[in-house]
């Protein structure tokens, strides 16, 4: 360049040196080519990692992803009204976060007098609805004289929302908030939450935000410990976590784009080498389906959009536990693969004097089984009546 010259830059200031206005313009055209081309490669690169990361994800390398997740409507006898010599069932609705939630409302025939201002909020686990074996608590608690309310989280069963089906727990924990406060406001002053499963971790975590309850039921709680983690990840081995990620970065790119969602079986069949949120064995899978209706509410199918599965990954109740401050049980059983015996156990010690637990022989599923219901459904109404007592003082 002739401003590198030697002559050139021994010329006096105004004819041409290096404090000169030709010298500073020239040196400020060369800065600014320099920029552009810097960004417009900066620019180019990003366009081709992009295009690159829309391609990859644009194809089907796992086979076991399906698009949909669209609302089926619900032939009208899932969602009649019930009334029996024991008890009434109503639907019900509410809001949360601006998405209506529907609930079932069981009213018993020959109320308690001792529970006339007590209402059992219920909620259920991973992929699961109201209609998945919920029911039968909510029949219980009402034979025993108790008004009880189950729900559907925003995107299933009978509650407004798509994706369908999309499991997101941060979600959950704030629909578990809204219908407290539905009870709340609905004039009962005692109210239980009773979560199973991942609902389980769900009322531990809201517990943790000074939900407004008398007391809490978790019922073989996902509570996302070391053992579970650590269990999960070996089982499904690096191929099992590509697969994860791939699914949540395929179906978040759908999202932003508006395309149909994708996502994976929420119950998978371990032995047949399916890929799931719970890859279960035979027998446990025929148990899972024992307790689902012919008939499922919003016509729910076996599967979940993979955009929340960043935050199932995340989602750990057992960090939150230390905050409760209302009475707590916890039921834990023995030969549950779900929902690790030693990380509730865990849980229960982070929790501190608000926790309980009670241990019990049997797997996950055995909770809806006859032996198990009738015990539990006893030790639930007692732990109720003891603390519901206290605090009406």
């Amino acid at each position: 360049s002739i401003l590198s010259w030697e002559p050139f830059r021994a010329l006096p200031a105004g004819y041409g040196g290096e404090n000169s206005v030709l010298w500073r313009n020239t040196t400020n055209i060369h800065r600014n080519r320099r920029y552009n081309a810097t960004m417009h490669q900066a620019v180019s690169g990003v366009v081709v990692a992009g295009a690159i990361i829309v391609a990859l994800l644009s194809q089907n390398f796992d086979p076991a992803l399906q698009k949909g997740f669209v609302r089926i409507p619900t032939p009208d006898i899932a969602r009649y009204p019930l009334k029996t010599d024991e008890f009434s069932r109503k639907v019900v609705t509410f809001n949360s976060n601006g998405v209506k939630c529907e609930g079932w409302k069981y009213t018993p025939t020959k109320p308690d007098p001792d529970y006339s201002d007590t209402l059992i909020v219920m909620g259920h686990g991973i992929g699961c609805q109201r209609d998945f074996g919920l029911e039968r608590y909510a029949e219980g608690y009402a034979k025993a004289g108790i008004a009880t309310l189950t729900f559907d989280y925003r995107n299933f069963g009978g509650s407004d929302g798509e994706p369908r089906n999309l499991i997101a727990p941060t979600r959950h924990v704030e629909d578990w908030l809204a219908a407290v406060e539905y009870a709340r406001a609905s004039g009962y002053k005692q109210i239980v939450a009773h979560g199973t499963s991942y609902g389980g971790g769900h009322v531990l975590v809201a517990a943790s935000k000074q939900m407004n309850v008398t007391c809490v039921i978790s019922q073989v709680p996902f509570v996302g410990g070391p053992e579970s983690t650590k269990k999960n990840v070996v089982a499904r081995g690096l191929t099992g976590v590509f697969r994860i990620f791939h699914t949540y970065l395929k179906d978040s790119l759908h999202g932003l784009i508006g395309w149909d969602a994708v996502g994976m079986k929420i119950a998978a069949d371990k032995s047949a080498g399916e890929f799931g949120y719970m890859e279960l064995d035979p027998w446990e899978l025929q148990k899972y389906y024992s307790k689902h209706p012919k008939t499922r509410l919003g016509g729910w199918e076996n599967m979940s959009p993979g955009r929340g599965l960043l935050d199932v990954l995340l989602y750990k109740p057992i960090q939150h536990v230390s905050k409760i401050r209302v009475p707590t049980l916890i039921v834990a059983l023995k030969d549950d693969s779900l929902c690790n015996v030693k990380d509730i156990e865990l849980t229960v010690e982070k929790c501190g004097q608000a926790c309980t637990m009670a241990l019990r022989d049997g797997d996950h599923f055995a909770i809806y089984e006859p032996d198990h219901f009738g015990p539990l459904m006893r030790q639930y109404i007692e732990f109720i009546s003891q603390h519901r007592s206290a605090s009406s003082h």
